[in-house]
């Protein structure tokens, strides 16, 4: 017993050790970068859909020394544009007329424009390695969101419950797998976009400590936790807190972390979600919404919604809420 503790001591040891080595500043080493400096990095998870998201992004900007932007679908145009923008040779207002007239306008505008104002004239650098645009799992992503309307298709009175449900399951775990596989090529090309930018500026390699902002939605918080594991130096905010997931994300992280086995319990809610989403748009559909009503009473909700118009199921929703 005493031999095969000491063995695994040494085992975790040797974790550890393996551990430390896949951490940014040893991956940079073994690609020739003759100065590491210390590396800090701070994800910064946030809606990115609001003006008050990027001012929050602009500020801590102030405190970076690189800023690495979530912007799926991004070429090389548009990284070009945000590094014009950092050293202040494109103003923001001509950077997103500039995207707009190649027709590749920013998505979420007020969050870029307010994104863009803290970036002017500052002097950061900026990386982009989410997925690019030639890469099939943007484009897989763009085709489930055309094809689902994001969603709002998957909703269809004329469909049994038990179909809509696998409906639901069945993209939310095609979203899932896609969203996995775009983080871990965000981690995989994080390492190489880093040593390309410390030799294109070589001052970045002299300082003792070289902080990166890492700016995400907050669904991706993995990134987070697989960069943790590889022994890196990172911590994290967000943009409130609590920090507070719909429903339907809610499910989706699930998946996301646990597998489709272990979430299928949360279609129903997905499905609620999606129904009052809906027919009731402007109804604050929160997890107190939801939650109250048992996978018996969304089925029976679900039958009432397929029979029922807009205006009868509203009404018969809000006399039971």
């Amino acid at each position: 017993m005493e031999g095969q503790n000491f063995g695994l001591k040494n085992n975790n040891l040797d974790l550890e050790k393996s551990s430390a080595q896949n951490d940014l500043g040893s991956l940079l080493r073994e690609k020739g970068v003759e100065n590491v400096p210390k590396i800090e990095t701070n994800f910064f998870f946030h809606k990115h859909s609001t003006a008050e998201d990027g001012q929050a992004v602009g500020e801590r900007l102030k405190n970076a020394d690189i800023l690495i932007q979530e912007n799926a679908g991004w070429d090389s145009a548009r990284l070009d544009i945000f590094n014009d923008v950092s050293n202040g040779t494109l103003t923001p207002e001509q950077a997103m007329d500039m995207e707009k007239q190649n027709g590749k306008p920013f998505l979420w505008k007020d969050f870029y424009a307010s994104l863009l104002d803290g970036l002017y004239k500052s002097e950061k650098k900026v990386m982009l390695v989410d997925v690019p645009n030639d890469n099939v799992v943007f484009k897989n992503l763009m085709g489930l969101y055309a094809s689902n309307g994001a969603y709002n298709n998957l909703i269809n009175k004329s469909l049994p419950y038990e179909e809509t449900l696998r409906r639901i399951g069945n993209v939310s775990k095609f979203e899932s797998d896609m969203q996995k596989a775009r983080e871990d090529y965000i981690l995989e090309n994080l390492p190489e976009a880093l040593v390309e930018i410390l030799k294109q500026n070589p001052d970045l390699q002299k300082k003792e400590n070289l902080k990166i902002l890492f700016s995400m939605g907050g669904f991706h918080t993995r990134l987070y936790h697989e960069m943790k594991k590889s022994g890196n130096d990172v911590s994290r905010e967000f943009s409130s807190m609590p920090y507070n997931f719909d429903p339907r994300m809610t499910a989706e992280r699930n998946i996301h972390f646990k597998g489709m086995e272990e979430s299928k319990s949360l279609l129903p809610k997905i499905a609620l979600y999606l129904i009052l989403k809906k027919e009731l748009p402007n109804l604050d559909i929160s997890h107190d919404v939801v939650s109250v009503f048992s996978d018996e009473e969304i089925k029976s909700l679900y039958e009432k919604y397929q029979t029922a118009s807009s205006e009868e199921f509203k009404e018969y929703f809000e006399s039971i809420l």
